[in-house]
This record gives C-alpha cells, sequence and structure tokens, in this order.
C-alpha cells in the first residue's frame, strides 16, 4: 500500500484506499472508467481526515486503523504518469486511463503487435486485457501508410484509433468490438482490449517455398525480407542456429546470400489452413452479424481487416447458440483519403481495406444509425485526438452512409438495400460484394481448402 499526503499524519482504513483503486472492479466495465484521478483521490482524503477528526473527538479508538504517513510525492508521482500519459497520446484532460494500480498480474510477449509485443494482464475484479503499447517504431505497412496513417506509434495514434474504434462501437451500438481502453502498462502507455477467447475462420501457417526460388537468390531481397519490409510481407526467412553469427548491426546481404546457397537458410511464406471454426455463413444470425462489420468498418475506415482479426466464438443467446464475430487489431482504421487516387486501384493496398458503402445492411441497424448525427461522431473524433484530415474522411463516410440509408428508407434509388430477414438470396448477394467481410471469410476458407490459401 503505497502512502498518499498532504503532510500531515493521519488514520485511514486500508479498505477504503482499496476500494478507491479498484474503481468498480473491472477494467471494461463501464464507458469510461478507470483511472484514479489524482486530484479525486487527493478529496476522498481529505474527507477520510475529517471524518478521522470527528472520530477522534466523540472518543474513537483511532489506534484500530491503519496509519498512513502519506507523502505528496505519491500524488505528484501519479499526476504526472498520467499527465504524461495523456500528453503523448494526445487526450483531453478529462479522460481517463487504466493504470498499473489495478492489474493482479501480466503475461508479457503473449503476442505480437504492428509495433511491438502485446501482454496478456489480468485486472482485479476478473477482468482479462490484452495490453498493446504505443512504440517509436515507424508504421510499415504501405496500406496504412497510403491512406495517411504514418509515422511511429505515437504519430499515428495507434492507440487513439484503437479506442476510438472501440468507442464508435458503443455510440452505433452494434456490439462486435471488445472493449478498449486506454492504459498503462510496465511504464508504458498504449490501449487495453478486453481478451475474447475465440479462433479466426483460418489459421496462419508459414511455409517453404518451391516455386521461383531463384528470385530470392538476390542478397538484398533477402535482407529486405530479413528486415520486415512491406513489399515482401507474408515472408520471412527461416536461419539454422548454426549459421547465426551475424557482424554487429545485423547479417549483411553477402552473409545472407551465403546462407542461401549453403541451405542455412530458407525462405516462407505465410498461408492461411483451415479452417479453424466450422461455420455456415448463410445462417441468418452470422449474415446479420458481419453486416455490421461492414458498417462499422466502413464507417471508420478499416484498411486491414485481414482473416486473423475478426475472431469467432460460440455465444447462447435466448437458448439458442450463434457464433459471434469479434473485432481486433482496430489500429490500421480510420483512414483519411489517399493523396494519389490510382492508389485506390492498388490490390496490394486494398485487398484488406473497406472502402465502398455496404451493399445490403440490416434494418434494425440502419435505425440506429440514423439516430447517430454528425456532431456526435465529430466530438468522438475530436476527443481522441484524431487528426482533421482522418475527421473529415470519417465525417464524409458517415455523410455518405447516411444518405444511402436515408434514401433506402424513402423510397428512392439506393445503393443501398435494407434487410429484415436474412435469407439465401440475401447470402448470395453479399458474396458479389468483395468488400464484404463475411464474402471474404468465406474465400479464405474456400482458398484453405484447396491449397492452404497460399
Amino acid at each position: 500500500m503505497r502512502p498518499v499526503s498532504h503532510g500531515v499524519s493521519f488514520y485511514i482504513d486500508p479498505g477504503v484506499v482499496s476500494q478507491w483503486l479498484k474503481g468498480s472492479g473491472s477494467a471494461f466495465a463501464s464507458r469510461d472508467l478507470i483511472d484514479i484521478d489524482p486530484d479525486q483521490l487527493e478529496n476522498r482524503v481529505n474527507n477520510q481526515v475529517t471524518l478521522n477528526e470527528a472520530r477522534n473527538n466523540s472518543g474513537f479508538d483511532a489506534r484500530k486503523c491503519s496509519l498512513v504517513n502519506s507523502e505528496h510525492s505519491y500524488l505528484g508521482a501519479r499526476r504526472k504518469q498520467i499527465n504524461d500519459a495523456k500528453s503523448k497520446l494526445g487526450l483531453p484532460w478529462n479522460r481517463n486511463i487504466v493504470s498499473d494500480e489495478q492489474v493482479d498480474f501480466f503475461e508479457d510477449d503473449f503476442a505480437k503487435g504492428n509495433c511491438a509485443s502485446v501482454s496478456k494482464v489480468y485486472y482485479r475484479g476478473g477482468s482479462t486485457g490484452v495490453f498493446k503499447p504505443s512504440c517509436n517504431t515507424r508504421v510499415v505497412s504501405m496500406a496504412a501508410n497510403a491512406f495517411g496513417i504514418n509515422g511511429d506509434g505515437f504519430e499515428a495514434k495507434l492507440a487513439n484509433r484503437s479506442v476510438l474504434f472501440s468507442d464508435l462501437d458503443q455510440l452505433l451500438q452494434i456490439g462486435v468490438t471488445p472493449r478498449t481502453v486506454y492504459a498503462l502498462h510496465g511504464g508504458k502507455v498504449g490501449c487495453s482490449q478486453a481478451f475474447v477467447q475465440g479462433k479466426p475462420v483460418v489459421e496462419e501457417q508459414y511455409r517453404s517455398v518451391k516455386k521461383g526460388l531463384e528470385a530470392f537468390r538476390d542478397g538484398n531481397v533477402l535482407l529486405d525480407i530479413f528486415n520486415g519490409d512491406e513489399m515482401y510481407k507474408g515472408y520471412r526467412l527461416k536461419i539454422d542456429p548454426r549459421a547465426n553469427d551475424f557482424s554487429q548491426g545485423g547479417p549483411t546481404p553477402m552473409q545472407l546470400h551465403m546462407m542461401f546457397d549453403e541451405g542455412l537458410l530458407t525462405v516462407e511464406k505465410e498461408c492461411f489452413i483451415g479452417p479453424a471454426v466450422e461455420i455456415d455463413f448463410s445462417a441468418p444470425d452470422i449474415q446479420k452479424r458481419m453486416a455490421d462489420v461492414h458498417v462499422l468498418d466502413f464507417l471508420a475506415g478499416s484498411v486491414d481487416r485481414n482473416p486473423t482479426n475478426i475472431l469467432y466464438k460460440k455465444v447462447e443467446i435466448s437458448g439458442e447458440v450463434i457464433w459471434q464475430p469479434w473485432l481486433i487489431d482496430n489500429e490500421y482504421s480510420f483512414a483519411s483519403h489517399p493523396e494519389k487516387s490510382e492508389l485506390l486501384g492498388r490490390s496490394d493496398l486494398t485487398c484488406y481495406a473497406t472502402l465502398r458503402v455496404p451493399r445490403q445492411i440490416d434494418a434494425d441497424t440502419a435505425q440506429r444509425f440514423m439516430l447517430t448525427d454528425r456532431e456526435s461522431v465529430l466530438a468522438l473524433a475530436r476527443h481522441h485526438g484524431l487528426d482533421e484530415p482522418a475527421t473529415q474522411a470519417l465525417l464524409q463516410r458517415h455523410e455518405m452512409l447516411r444518405d444511402q440509408i436515408e434514401r433506402a428508407l424513402t423510397g428512392k434509388p439506393s445503393d443501398v438495400a435494407l434487410v429484415k430477414d436474412w435469407q439465401l438470396h440475401t447470402f448470395h448477394k453479399t458474396l458479389m460484394d468483395r468488400e464484404s467481410p463475411l464474402t471474404r471469410a468465406f474465400n479464405n476458407v474456400l482458398a484453405a481448402n484447396l491449397g492452404g490459401g497460399e
């Protein structure tokens, strides 16, 4: 128990402070939980001092309580840590952040993120989150760069985009994004997303490249793969441990070339195998939920909805077991318009992007969307510090979607069909929309079954 201070000694029940630090007991229990604001903590301590004075005046035996010698330095350090985090993320002063105070234990290097390794964090009260730190590593995704997500993790505001995505889902009442909040962990600032025990529709696997292997004999190409160059996304090098004797600063093109010729280095390519889960995508419930995913991804300007960042989990609703999709890895969202329009025609940049209005939208989702006005969306973007080009692009997508839904509701010609009952014919129509997440998932399963998704 770390002390809090006003330069005086006083008696305080340690259970009271424990409750302050626990908040509601869950890091994902409410919209804006969840940091212990130092000013709020200071006010509560003042109240406790007054309470103890009253107890002493009435003959209360203060020796039965725990003595806390509080130091101003603790409150000052907490306030500085929180303010530094908000400054790095460009957040308003009244935005709360989940702090290490609420962590019971954690597993670092739980998985690999776009910029850094992520941690699985267990919070007091039973909640579990996946923490992604913002970092100084440059965003290397060409798709993200093409749509205005540039710089390092802080400059690109990756944590902000992830939390904003979650808040936008809540605003629209769609419910396909695990709750995501700003967080501190291990001295780093970033975001924490509620952990979901689900599976992607297909699983990743790396296989040795057999065809066209001569193209990889160039040492510079091998070095680009080694360094994770976006041009060779999906490739990696498997190096024999006996050959891992590089000069300081990493391998040289010559070293890699020699290892390749000596059989000590293998080029591997990512492929998808599966299916990891058996889903009937023609079922009405999954059609509706994937249509909702499409709406959210379009509005949020997602550019990287690849097969591995939709997790599927069986849930029971009203006695019926259905598949619930959950969207993870949402930092490559809120794209701005590309500086060069020809980028829109490049399939390598847009293969996982959601750039066009969905052809079919669930009727109930459409009604809820129409209750969301421009001012609410703008306020949300401003609150999370989204840059101006990305904010304007978000508002344009909101206006475009609102216009098409309004036309459909009033019987005017529209690019959108509002669906009340999802049936086999709506499934077939969805498969004609290449940007639909359902279409992409369905095609991923087909490719994985036919040839490993290579």
